[in-house]
């Protein structure tokens, strides 16, 4: 990937740069020194510096020299301890015959910005680090318009036609040093350079390192950046087969496309039992398939500097990422830790900046994208990590496709909850009102039947009728006690006879429904109120 010097100040006039000091030689790394990487051609097998253990390999890590600063530290834990065999394949740089590995990256870019604190009049440890993440973010944003600009005129593009926000950024920075800007814009390079190169490697949170190397973690929020090593673990574990999943979701969108019937006819089979068919089908048809293909979507809520993210990078086939099949997201309440783990998804080419960063120069010459096409299509890439509470806001993609992170009762999930709860709100309302009316009908009635008692009164309502089994039994009783006996001596009906009683519930039952019913229902009814009122006002007794 090309690479954007920070622009220096106009004018001759020579500064001195102080160049970094030369490290001491250690001898137990001597041994070492004629090959600090391995060897593509030999492989990590057989590297004498990996110990194998299954599919997994140890790296004997010749930056770590057991110092105690707050550098050597963070170095430790941001180094992987183990390594897996197929990740250091995916490396760009274990192919690059060009490429080493930068010894003490986190040592070497700390003392950069150490020297530059003394450039700037004494300037904030934080503060120095903050104006570099900004230089670096700007620089990684208008890479990809300067490839375009380097095409067609043969050269960068000059610093007064970058857009307003990049020449603020610059411009501010300038102005901190003043006429010791092309000291510190040397070491600022330095440190880009260094970070760089690093990315071009196993993918590892360098950000994360940096930033407690640098004693800037807020202990009091609780910031302390998970070491790779846990992050690496945790990323094996929660993505078993990245590539298997992806492959899935190649073969939905090839089994919902209308084309899938010539190869059907061919005998082909896709799937995620078919890897290299279903990628062959796929890249053949990759304008059709490329937009309806799912994506594996990882969110990180509280990023701190990415490095869970850049772990599940490390687990994930480069192709995968570069053609953006896997986005990444990123939450962070400190705004500083949103920057820093932006930068680190940009550095690694994830969601579509790898493509980004290929179209000027991939691109025939009469499809060339515009710049403001660039630059629009990079803010969509930059809202994937943002500043952020993720417990009180959700994920909302504008119809210009750049994501928002808005308050979750604004977003359309949000929207549709509250209304439910409002509905169920409603329900519940109406319910209780009910309920109320009709606690308040039966106190009422109780409260006739409380005042009749206590006068020695029992209404006719309250007279309960005996169960049918009790008065089936009272049937049989008086009609063996009488003969056939539902009269008694004086020829009257046995009261509750069983004769009496199925009369009574035939002539009920053959009146039922019928108007005189209805009718002789609502009478009784009108008269059972009419008889609550006047008790209630003690107009009968």
């Amino acid at each position: 990937m090309a690479r954007r010097k920070l622009p220096e100040p106009e004018g001759d006039a020579d500064v001195a740069v102080e160049e970094p000091e030369a490290e001491a030689p250690d001898e137990r790394y001597d041994e070492m020194d004629d090959e600090q990487r391995i060897d593509p051609e030999q492989g990590a097998a057989d590297d004498p510096r990996v110990l194998r253990i299954g599919e997994v390999t140890q790296l004997h890590d010749p930056q770590d020299r057991a110092g105690g600063t707050p550098g050597d530290i963070a170095a430790r834990l941001q180094t992987p301890g183990t390594t897996a065999t197929s990740r250091l394949s995916w490396s760009s740089g274990y192919s690059d015959p060009d490429w080493e590995q930068p010894r003490r990256p986190v040592q070497d870019i700390i003392k950069r910005l150490g020297k530059i604190e003394h450039i700037g009049g004494y300037r904030r440890t934080v503060e120095v680090f903050r104006d570099w993440i900004d230089l670096v973010e700007s620089t990684l944003h208008m890479l990809p318009q300067h490839v375009l600009y380097a095409r067609m005129h043969g050269t960068l593009m000059p610093p007064d036609e970058e857009p307003e926000q990049i020449k603020a950024v610059f411009k501010r920075v300038m102005k901190v040093y003043g006429d010791r800007w092309k000291e510190a814009s040397a070491l600022f390079n330095q440190a880009y350079d260094i970070l760089t190169k690093v990315a071009q490697g196993i993918p590892t949170d360098l950000m994360g390192a940096l930033y407690m190397g640098l004693a800037l973690g807020n202990v009091h929020a609780g910031q302390f950046f998970t070491p790779t090593s846990i992050t690496s673990t945790m990323a094996d574990m929660l993505l078993p087969d990245v590539e298997a999943d992806v492959i899935g979701f190649m073969a939905e969108a090839i089994d919902a496309w209308e084309g899938k019937a010539t190869y059907q006819l061919m005998g082909m089979r896709w799937g995620k039992e078919h890897p290299e068919t279903t990628r062959y089908i796929w890249e053949k048809n990759l304008d059709p398939l490329y937009y309806t293909t799912r994506r594996l979507k990882i969110l990180e809520p509280c990023s701190g500097a990415g490095g869970m993210l850049i772990s599940a990078i490390a687990a994930t086939p480069p192709w995968i990422v570069n053609l953006q099949l896997a986005e990444y997201y990123a939450v962070d309440l400190d705004p500083l830790c949103a920057q820093m783990t932006r930068v680190q998804l940009l550095l690694y080419g994830t969601n579509g900046y790898a493509l980004l960063c290929q179209l000027p120069m991939a691109a025939p010459d009469d499809e060339l994208p515009t710049f403001e096409q660039l630059e629009h299509r990079y803010q969509q890439i930059a809202s994937y990590a943002q500043c952020g509470n993720s417990l009180a806001t959700d994920w909302v993609l504008r119809d210009d496709g750049v994501w928002d992170l808005v308050h979750w009762s604004e977003s359309p999930a949000g929207k549709a909850r509250m209304a439910q709860r409002a509905a169920e709100q409603a329900t519940e309302q109406a319910q209780a009102a009910v309920m109320k009316e009709q606690q308040k009908a039966v106190a009422k009635v109780k409260q006739v039947k409380d005042r009749a008692r206590a006068k020695g009164q029992e209404l006719l309502f309250d007279i309960e009728l005996p169960a049918v089994e009790e008065r089936e039994a009272l049937a049989v009783d008086a009609k063996h006690a009488n003969g056939n006996g539902y009269t008694n001596g004086n020829g009257h009906a046995v009261p509750g006879a069983a004769g009496d009683w199925d009369s009574f519930v035939e002539n009920a039952n053959a009146a039922k429904g019928t108007p005189a019913a209805a009718a002789g229902a609502a009478v009784a009814a009108a008269v059972v109120v009419q008889l609550a009122e006047e008790l209630t006002q003690e107009t009968l007794f």
